[in-house]
């Protein structure tokens, strides 16, 4: 009872914007789950984006990620059930309040980077598991998609893949100026990285392939800005306490 009456204060996010739309999150005071909100402007009244209360009756599925598109006009969350790694994307439409049809599942250790343009997004995926296998079995050979929003998760383009090391996994993460997607290539559990860039045109994914900046997981490699055709990354290689490099792509 003691620890109930301590804990029972509302708690919020940081605010963030996407686009002319700020977001944070609220909880009441005992909330199972914080819910996220919306706003057109600071002092505008605030709008529910996203209640993970009401995902089930039990209290069994919990909210994963939620990453607004670029515009603010949309939303991608993520949801897991049991406590199991697996993850369930869908795409809410916020002026409705409403899903879109489209949903992916076989997502594991991955959120999801809108493309500029607002049409679709990257993420990554396993294989579907083997019948029986879904909560039990190893999974490997992480892949990199695109998904263009309208589609089935059928047809999302792969991105990046590495048929020949089971243990490689894809993170991405488009740059601020739209120009780039960072692709951090990561191996078992250990902090050292690949990094791999890929071009995007005017804000928009038109099939380009990733360049290789490193693949050796010699160190930790971090991208932080792209300017004028240099890609500006954070790396403790050569220096244990950190440094900012330049590099011309």
């Amino acid at each position: 009872k003691l620890y109930t009456e301590l804990y029972n204060f509302e708690k919020f996010g940081t605010p963030y914007k996407r686009g002319g739309r700020y977001f944070w999150t609220r909880n009441d005071g005992l909330q199972q789950q914080a819910l996220l909100y919306w706003a057109d402007a600071l002092d505008a009244p605030p709008q529910v984006a996203l209640d993970p209360n009401l995902l089930s009756k039990d209290g069994t599925v919990a909210l994963s990620g939620t990453v607004p598109s670029q515009d603010g006009r949309l939303l991608a969350y993520g949801v897991t059930q049991a406590g199991s790694d697996w993850q369930t994307w869908r795409v809410r439409d916020l002026a409705t309040g409403k899903d879109l049809a489209d949903q992916f599942d076989w997502v594991k250790f991955s959120s999801a980077s809108w493309t500029p343009d607002g049409r679709g997004f990257f993420y990554s995926r396993y294989d579907a598991p083997k019948d029986g296998a879904k909560l039990t079995g190893a999974h490997y050979f992480q892949k990199l998609y695109y998904h263009r929003l309208g589609t089935p998760q059928s047809e999302d383009q792969l991105v990046a893949e590495n048929r020949d090391d089971k243990e490689w996994g894809f993170g991405a993460q488009v740059s601020d100026d739209g120009a780039l997607a960072y692709i951090s290539v990561w191996k078992s559990a250990g902090s050292r990285n690949g990094l791999m860039v890929l071009p995007l045109n005017k804000g928009a994914y038109a099939g380009a392939k990733p360049q290789p900046v490193t693949l050796t997981f010699d160190a930790k490699y971090e991208p932080v800005a792209h300017l004028g055709g240099r890609l500006i990354v954070k790396t403790d290689k050569d220096a244990p306490r950190g440094r900012l490099v330049s590099i011309d792509l």
